[in-house]
């Protein structure tokens, strides 16, 4: 289960109107179809690509407009005086205008309201919004899990290795691949682009980290591709020597990106050396 899944799931538990025992949800109640169909009037989701707003448009973070108008929802009593969830799914991807004011939120919240705020990367989670949340950290799924869940949704054996490789362990790609194959696609796109520059070298890929570090949403998410990959194939590595060098590597990445992510270093300079650790590995 991945962790947008897990939210949904407590939240179907909490609003379920015949509760079997437990937290254990009915799965038939209206609450709990309403919930399966994305439409529960007490489940409010933002996201990049989940907006609050009426218009519609590519974004790379969620901005503080959407924030502006999740405080006016909450400023009304939820539907029927039941609970309330808030589901933050890419947390670290608040606007920094957006992060402070949602933390104004936190710090007063409505009666009857759950956030379930989700990161991949809760390091890049404003400090203040992290110590006001309890945290609750989810490990990687092994292949022969996400192969097996991706029979289950009946996705062709043919595609499992593809999605299993782009997954990386991340159940929640997996889930893409067999519910939004749109979006899996874009996922698996960018890793190729990834995948493509490193093969080059330098300076061959300096073309993609110009375009990549020129947002910062994007180079972000080029930095934490490169470290999967080193990631992925230090344990695949068979020799150990060659598997403590990419460890080396790896460690060098997550140095220089936390320097990028963190200070006010020339970002095109960063990423240009993130991906020489990760070229010819």
């Amino acid at each position: 289960m991945g962790k947008r899944a897990f939210a949904e799931g407590i939240a179907k538990s909490l609003l379920c109107e015949k509760k079997k025992r437990g937290i254990e949800s009915c799965g038939t109640c209206q609450s709990c179809e309403k919930v399966e169909a994305g439409r529960h009037e007490n489940i409010t989701v933002l996201s990049v690509s989940e907006t609050l707003l009426s218009k519609k448009e590519e974004r790379k973070d969620i901005p503080i407009e959407d924030i502006r108008e999740l405080k006016r929802m909450l400023s009304f009593a939820p539907a029927g005086d039941a609970w309330r969830i808030i589901i933050v799914d890419g947390a670290e991807r608040l606007s920094v205008p957006a992060a402070n004011a949602f933390l104004k939120i936190l710090e007063e919240p409505s009666v009857q309201t759950i956030f379930f705020l989700i990161s991949s990367e809760p390091e890049y989670v404003l400090a203040t919004i992290r110590s006001r949340a309890q945290g609750i950290y989810f490990s990687l799924v092994s292949s022969d899990e996400i192969s097996e869940f991706l029979a289950s949704e009946s996705v062709s054996k043919s595609r499992h290795g593809e999605i299993i490789r782009v997954a990386a362990g991340r159940a929640g790609v997996a889930v893409l691949a067999a519910r939004e194959k749109s979006e899996f696609e874009e996922e698996k796109k960018f890793l190729e682009s990834v995948e493509a520059a490193l093969s080059k070298g330098a300076p061959h890929f300096f073309p993609f980290t110009e375009r990549a570090a020129s947002d910062e949403g994007t180079r972000v998410r080029a930095a934490r591709e490169v470290l999967r990959i080193l990631e992925r194939r230090m344990q695949e590595e068979g020799d150990f020597g060659r598997a403590l060098a990419i460890a080396k590597k790896v460690k060098n990445v997550v140095r220089i990106r936390d320097v990028m992510t963190q200070t006010n270093v020339n970002p095109r300079m960063s990423l240009d050396l993130i991906f020489i650790e990760g070229a010819g590995v």
